[in-house]
């Protein structure tokens, strides 16, 4: 007796040993007690029970009650979804067959039909230990295919005739009671069955888990030896399991990450930043220890900063074409303008220069005029136009896109519109506009076509410059002294891109010592003079 317990105590202590290794080396999923309840159908009847008086007709499964079992389960790791499945679970079937039997029996010499009742009790202490393989899906259910061996550990039968009908009728000899063990009974019955389960996690407090699940299960080889006894169930049950996980540190960690697109607008006066889009995406980093859930969030930020206007300008240069295709007038003035203001007086100096460019251009027809422009856009030329006008009416105009021409050439005597070219101005516009919208007016001139005295020549005149400002009366007598044979002198205002205009009526004026008169005013200004010479 003291070796047995001594047995008994060691091999229970090797079970915690091993259990308590494997729960550390997290093997161990769960482990746990398993209840449940099982309808039986069965393949057997009356007859089919060893040793029992047999009536000569089967006789009908008068009750079948529902069986409860309890046991334990143990269930290991395998990888994260797949494991291994065992439960050992004890229940106990209880059968009883009733059916009548109709017999004639022979009472004081008659015929007379009898009921008798056959009845028929049935045990079966059971243990079944069940092992199988389980698979995790979605995270929330467990699928199990396993074999369970059932072992009958007792039997028992009992069994009684009774005769109900007629009443107080017996039987001579009274057979009585037959009870005992069921013999033949199989030591071993296999019976596969299938599982299907809530996941423990999903019902759990702490470490404690809930998993319902249904079982399905057949045997494959008869309950007695002596005879074909088979039966299938299904069965429904919890576990109430001890998970073995370790308490897990939970971190949310937030990433913010912020993008400025910047936009260069003109169209703007003051710096201006809003929010273009968000963005919120998730992950989820586990460790043995650790759930860190991360949330990165991205906002995107516009600024629109004012933008200096891009560069635009250009140059429209005018010059007269005579018949013989020479240019004239206006490239001299400019060359001239040009000079002076390269070339100035030296008031440290002794001796005073002034440097003088005389150019004479005679044509006895109407030239026609020769438009040099050029131009230059950062943001890119998407249009431009040359408009000539007289007395605020547009006679011609010229218009072009992304490219500009190098050269045109307007024929003044080509429109009908104009009947005598004698003292008449034309106004022009050299208009520039780039692809964001801006708009400049490059150049503004005139064109002045004024007839001789004598009516031969369209164009006599001579033209020099000089700096007013920074000489005096002397040094201007002295320069006219030069020009006496001339009989009229005509003052102009020059500007940026030629001749502006004539100062006033009274300035055309014999050459004389009243000229200063004229000048003296003009001097102020601080401006070149042209002086055409007629």
């Amino acid at each position: 007796m003291k070796f047995k317990l001594k047995i008994s105590i060691i091999a229970l202590s090797l079970f915690f040993i091993s259990v308590n290794s494997l729960w550390s080396q997290q093997l161990i999923k769960n482990i746990g007690l398993r209840s449940d309840i099982s309808f039986f159908n069965y393949t057997y009847d009356f007859s089919s029970l060893p040793d029992v008086p047999r009536p000569p007709i089967p006789l009908t499964i008068l009750n079948n009650k529902p069986v409860i079992g309890i046991g334990g389960i143990l269930s290991l790791n395998i990888s994260d979804n797949f494991f291994i499945s065992s439960s050992l679970l004890y229940s106990k079937p209880e059968l009883d067959f009733q059916d009548v039997e109709k017999v004639i029996v022979i009472i004081q010499g008659e015929p007379i039909e009898a009921d008798i009742l056959h009845d028929l009790e049935t045990d079966f202490n059971n243990l079944e230990f069940s092992i199988g393989f389980g698979y995790n899906f979605f995270e929330a259910f467990n699928l199990t295919l396993g074999l369970g061996l059932n072992i009958p550990i007792k039997t028992y039968f009992k069994q009684s005739q009774k005769i109900i009908s007629p009443e107080n009728l017996d039987f001579i000899y009274p057979i009585g009671n037959h009870e005992g063990k069921i013999s033949s009974v199989n030591g071993l019955i296999y019976a596969p069955n299938v599982t299907l389960s809530l996941g423990e996690n999903i019902l759990s407090i702490g470490k404690i888990g809930f998993s319902p699940g249904i079982c399905f299960k057949f045997t494959t080889n008869s309950i007695l030896s002596s005879d074909t006894w088979k039966f299938s169930s299904l069965s429904a049950g919890i576990n109430l399991v001890f998970i073995n996980k370790t308490e897990q540190n939970i971190r949310i960690d937030t990433i913010l990450t912020r993008d400025t697109l910047t936009n260069f607008n003109s169209q703007i006066v003051n710096e201006i930043t809003i929010l273009k889009s968000t963005s919120i995406l998730y992950d989820t980093l586990l460790s043995d220890n650790n759930i860190v859930y991360i949330i990165n969030i991205k906002e995107t930020y516009e600024r629109f900063i004012p933008k200096p206007l891009p560069i635009l300008n250009g140059e429209l240069r005018t010059v007269f074409v005579s018949d013989d295709g020479t240019e004239s007038i206006a490239k001299e003035i400019e060359y001239i303008k040009n000079i002076y203001h390269l070339h100035y007086f030296d008031k440290k100096g002794k001796k005073e220069k002034l440097a003088i460019k005389i150019d004479t251009v005679s044509s006895l027809n109407i030239p026609f005029i020769r438009f040099y422009p050029s131009a230059f856009s950062e943001a890119g030329l998407k249009e431009w136009q040359i408009k000539i006008s007289s007395d605020n009416k547009v006679f011609k105009t010229y218009i072009g896109y992304d490219t500009i021409s190098n050269i045109i050439e307007w024929y003044p005597f080509e429109n009908e519109d104009i009947i005598e070219f004698n003292n008449i101005t034309f106004q022009y516009e050299f208009i520039l506009k780039d692809y964001e919208e801006q708009e400049l007016v490059a150049s503004i001139g005139e064109i002045n076509f004024i007839k001789s005295r004598n009516g031969e020549k369209i164009n006599n005149y001579t033209l020099l410059a000089i700096e007013p400002s920074i000489i005096n009366n002397y040094n201007f007598r002295k320069l006219f002294s030069k020009l006496k044979k001339q009989k009229k002198v005509v003052l102009y205002h020059p500007f940026l891109s030629g001749i502006e205009e004539i100062i006033k009526p009274d300035a055309i004026i014999d050459v004389n010592e009243e000229i200063l008169r004229v000048i003296s005013p003009i001097n102020q200004d601080n401006n070149l003079i042209i002086i055409g010479l007629i």
